[in-house]
């Protein structure tokens, strides 16, 4: 059976969303159910909302404004990996296109501002943790985003909620382009840093009973780490 997907987008900038998640050849798909809202106070007043719509599908998929879905075949292309990856782990509630896998080791094929990055890890892999550009959420898990992440870690909370559930989640081998804005090093601006910050410090105690816990972004080992390595990211 075909596997109905459809997008949804937390926007903010115009140009950014035009210049690519809107430029991707496979949006013209007729029938593609596609949710953009402006304006939200965290990525999941705008993910949890489209549960409330009227429309019949298995996978919503999560991307970021600043994605480009390569091929006009993209959506095919992410519909025979997820089938694949359940036929193998029929408990999967959620992928994403980078991660850290169970093992503690990065997973993922993407091209990150314009620098392929190609991990090591097999693909598909079971993960801990993902990363938020881009995340399919099969809409049978129940599975929603946690409001208090804002806009950052709540890939990983939901790699952690599903497990906790009795679900899994897993990085497929889809391909992507991410085009952030944000430097590859510091420093970083203060109200990044800050937002960052006060996601991390939310994180850290709902999981603190799990601790460490490996993200794309931070290994967080203790209540207060992200603080710390933050710090070190202001100054550069």
């Amino acid at each position: 059976a075909e596997t109905r997907l459809g997008l949804v987008c937390a926007a903010s900038n115009t140009a950014t969303l035009a210049r690519c998640l809107l430029s991707s050849p496979c949006l013209a798909r007729p029938g593609l159910p596609v949710w953009i809202r402006y304006g939200a106070g965290s990525a999941a007043e705008v993910f949890n909302a489209v549960y409330l719509e009227p429309v019949d599908v298995d996978w919503w998929v999560w991307v970021h404004q600043d994605v480009f879905l390569p091929g006009v075949d993209w959506l095919d292309h992410l519909s025979r990996r997820l089938q694949q990856a359940q036929a193998r782990w029929p408990r999967l509630a959620l992928a994403g296109a980078y991660g850290i896998a169970r093992d503690g080791q990065r997973a993922g094929c993407v091209l990150d501002r314009g620098l392929p990055r190609r991990e090591p890890s097999d693909l598909p892999a079971l993960a801990q943790g993902l990363d938020e550009m881009l995340l399919a959420v099969r809409v049978a898990s129940g599975l929603r985003m946690d409001a208090a992440m804002g806009f950052d870690f709540y890939g990983t909370d939901l790699a952690l909620q599903a497990e906790q559930d009795g679900w899994q989640a897993a990085v497929l081998d889809i391909a992507c382009e991410h085009w952030s804005d944000t430097p590859l090093a510091p420093p970083y601006a203060d109200a990044l840093v800050d937002r960052i910050a006060r996601s991390a410090s939310v994180f850290e105690r709902k999981w603190q009973h799990r601790l460490p816990i490996a993200t794309p972004c931070f290994t967080l080992s203790h209540v207060g780490a992200a603080q710390q390595l933050l710090q070190r990211l202001r100054s550069g």
